[in-house]
């Protein structure tokens, strides 16, 4: 077995170390914090060299398999979504737990906690803050995952924002396992998050609009492994769904 993959049947629910006790709030909640300007993440403490990835991705076997652009559009097409009107949105810094009102709205946004890291250049890492949202109403709410790996603070986000009415959970781009694992969740990590927040119906994301690094799965491999561990955990098939890009689902 080469090192760039891991057969989807062998992969474990990753477990990072703990978030260190003296960065948590008196209800044992994950409190971000930083270190010579730069925020932290101990869940990645272990995470390799990336140089490894790289040499993984080039080196490695491509087992993508993605068709051609006409097969392409049959297998994995395309949808003109359909967009509701927006309005003006305002642009708030905020840390993990903080949250803020939509002006003159009962709708509060809550910047929740994610493990992963940020970079926008090549000397600026983890000088701004990552994370997940969640989007709470009267009577629905709103939680986006976006790039994540696993880690205690799922739960913690259920406990106290939860059950939410629908969710966005990332599902793609888990190959290389033994690299990917610090920082994106495989379809079996995602379904393990549904049920840490509490969710009723989540849309796996993530998935299907890059060539993932490397080429470690079939193109198609995220939503059908999905299907097999929302099984395994005898939840019913439509409570975590995928759809083609630009189709919508309802909660």
């Amino acid at each position: 077995m080469s090192r760039d993959y891991l057969p989807p049947e062998s992969f474990t629910i990753f477990t990072p170390p703990p978030w260190p006790q003296e960065h948590t709030d008196k209800e044992g909640k994950v409190e971000a914090y930083k270190v010579g300007g730069r925020w932290q993440n101990p869940w990645a403490e272990e995470k390799p060299s990336p140089l490894g990835f790289f040499w993984s991705a080039l080196t490695g076997k491509d087992r993508s398999e993605i068709p051609n652009a006409e097969q392409l559009d049959t297998t994995l097409p395309v949808t003109k979504p359909v967009w509701n009107k927006t309005s003006n949105a305002r642009v708030h810094e905020m840390t993990w737990w903080e949250e803020r009102k939509l002006h003159n709205s009962e709708v509060k946004i809550v910047f929740t906690p994610a493990n992963h890291w940020c970079k926008r250049s090549a000397s600026d890492d983890n000088r701004v803050l990552w994370g997940s949202w969640a989007v709470i109403g009267p009577t629905n709410s709103f939680w986006f995952g976006g790039d994540t790996a696993y880690c205690e603070a799922f739960k913690q986000i259920g406990d106290k924002y939860g059950p939410f009415t629908m969710a966005a959970i990332p599902i793609g781009n888990y190959q290389p396992n033994w690299f990917m694992k610090y920082q994106h969740v495989h379809p079996g990590e995602a379904v393990e998050i549904h049920k840490d927040i509490r969710c009723k119906k989540t849309l796996g994301i993530h998935w299907g609009t890059f060539r993932n690094g490397g080429g470690g799965y079939h193109y198609l491999e995220p939503p059908l492994l999905l299907r097999k561990y929302v099984e395994k955990n005898n939840l019913p098939s439509e409570e975590f769904v995928t759809i083609n890009i630009g189709e919508s689902v309802q909660p």
